[in-house]
């Protein structure tokens, strides 16, 4: 299917742009140009980057936040991008003291951005959030968990839980490793029981 729609997007092309569309489609400003690979972390800030995530603000695709282990004090790097992509600043993530790892990131509809990672002493989920697509970053709740978190917030304006962050981890140890779940209707300040 993928090489049917390519060829059709070259026959579209050869149409528009006569008997060459490679020069105007394939070119460095074309949109089937090659795509081009840009480093989010820099030479004062590599090595043992891994379990990486991304989200783009749902207001402005200029601005993006990823996310990744980074052995460093935090465990986890975030690392910013406010013109597409074309540059990134990379960092460890600020005012979570001596942590772990398992990062997570999620922008909510609102263009607040949530990242998550894990500390295992104590077993605790770490919530932090930006209102400023990364520059700033302010410690919210933590929730007690024990491994695997992931971030997500419905952002569908349909949904009766139009804004909910939902959280969910593995309860690895207990009496049936499940999967459990946690929302918070109050961006991060207060969290729900845990769901089973």
């Amino acid at each position: 299917l993928t090489a049917e729609y390519e060829r059709s997007l070259r026959g579209s092309a050869e149409r528009a742009f006569g008997g060459d569309p490679l020069g105007a489609w394939l070119g460095p400003e074309g949109p089937l140009a090659p795509p081009v690979n840009i480093r989010m972390s820099n030479a004062g800030f590599a090595g043992n980057q891994n379990e990486f995530q991304i989200d783009i603000n749902p207001l402005n695709p200029n601005f993006a936040i990823g996310s990744s282990n980074d052995g460093r004090t935090s465990g986890t790097g975030y690392y910013r991008t406010s013109d597409g992509g074309a540059t990134w600043f990379a960092a460890d993530m600020p005012g979570i003291g001596t942590s772990c790892c398992a990062p997570g990131i999620a922008y909510a509809a609102d263009g607040t951005a949530y990242f998550i990672n894990l500390d295992t002493s104590p077993s605790v989920i770490h919530v932090t959030k930006s209102t400023d697509n990364g520059v700033t970053w302010t410690k919210m709740t933590d929730i007690p968990a024990p491994d695997r978190p992931n971030i997500v917030v419905d952002n569908s304006p349909a949904s009766p839980h139009f804004g909910r962050i939902y959280v969910t981890y593995s309860d690895l140890g207990g009496a049936t490793d499940e999967i459990r779940l946690v929302f918070s209707d109050n961006g991060a300040a207060t969290w729900s029981a845990k769901v089973n």
